[in-house]
């Protein structure tokens, strides 16, 4: 099967593997489409290659692993012990598997095991190859309504953007202030705007503050030509918005998010990586304010998701978000496109 690679320092391998065969429990899912995400950058595609392999931000990624943690295909054979799947049904693949027994396991949450978790397309194969190995208890059934693209974004972007839009509770009594309208900042527009917000998105990228207005941002803005509180404050009448989140990971946009909520708001950190430092009396305390911290989703969040945009496949395009899409091998082209923001929406590998 062909393949790919980050040896680290930027660079993309195209070459053959073989085909793997599930063990015990597991499934071998024929990929149909598998997603690039900011965490593929962060962690194993942009660090020195002599690092790779190492603890690098908190993480070892062995340079031998395929990557891709947003898979979505068909299974196509099953290993000893599956129970519930079988040949031909459609699966998106949560991204991280756990030990199956702690309480974090079994209530969905794989990715706070307390043993050891393991993420597919870092420590253990992943999705931009052919196929791919997932244990059984990772998929989940794609609806016919569903792209095979849009289950992989499911499997980790918008699966990230419907977690936080439904534990801050948006509704039509909210100004949502979205900072980076990357995949997951897109999604959470979507969303938020599906859940009655007036969102106002906040980017660098004149691309994605376009493609968010499409899809239901009533205001944009970019902080590399206006000040991006102080707009947000015009906005809400001098008040600031009563929802905010940061989708990028950037210092500034995390001080944005605490200075441009309201009294008793509701503020998220969404984004991976970087640091930043606050002042907590003036900007939580004073504020009344909730922060939030989250860290992607839970598995049965999927699945609800799933559900959720079969249901509202009208209002919940999330297929309008896919801009890119490239074979496995236009691998350089697409990292070069994506490293560089050249890509407007979520960029996926697509099998035919």
């Amino acid at each position: 099967m062909r393949g790919i690679l980050f040896p680290g320092s930027k660079k993309v391998v195209v070459k053959d593997f073989p085909v793997p065969r599930p063990g015990v429990g597991e499934v071998l899912v024929q990929m149909r489409a598998a997603g690039l995400c900011g965490s593929d950058l962060e962690y194993i595609f942009n660090i020195p290659e002599e690092m790779r392999g190492k603890p690098y931000l908190g993480m070892v990624a062995p340079p031998h692993i395929i990557p891709g943690h947003e898979p979505c295909g068909v299974v196509a054979e099953l290993g000893d012990g599956v129970r519930t799947l079988k040949v031909g049904d459609r699966v998106a693949v949560y991204h991280i598997s756990g030990c199956g027994t702690c309480v974090y396991c079994r209530s969905g949450w794989q990715i706070l095991c307390s043993n050891k978790h393991t993420t597919y397309g870092f420590d253990r194969h992943g999705a931009h190859a052919e196929y791919m190995v997932a244990d059984e208890r990772d998929c989940v059934i794609l609806p016919e309504s569903l792209s095979f693209a849009a289950g992989a974004y499911c499997s980790c972007g918008a699966g990230t953007a419907y977690q936080i839009c439904k534990r801050l509770g948006i509704s039509g009594l909210d100004d949502v202030a979205i900072f980076g309208v990357g995949p997951v900042g897109l999604a959470a527009t979507m969303i938020a705007t599906f859940q009655g917000g007036r969102v106002i998105a906040i980017d660098v990228n004149e691309q994605r503050l376009a493609l968010a207005k499409q899809v239901g941002a009533m205001h944009t803005i970019n902080p590399t030509k206006t000040d991006a509180v102080k707009a947000i404050l015009a906005l809400t009448h001098g008040e600031g918005a009563s929802v905010t989140m940061d989708c990028s990971s950037h210092p500034d946009a995390r001080l944005g998010v605490l200075r441009a909520a309201k009294t008793w708001g509701r503020a998220a950190y969404v984004g991976e990586g970087h640091q930043v430092t606050i002042d907590p009396s003036p900007q939580l305390l004073h504020k009344e304010l909730t922060l939030y911290g989250t860290w992607v989703f839970s598995l049965s969040t999927m699945m609800e998701l799933v559900e959720y945009l079969d249901r509202f496949r009208k209002q919940l395009p999330l297929e309008k978000l896919i801009s890119d899409r490239y074979s496995i091998e236009d691998a350089p082209r697409a990292l070069a496109e994506f490293s560089t923001g050249k890509t407007a929406g979520k960029a996926v590998f697509i099998w035919e």
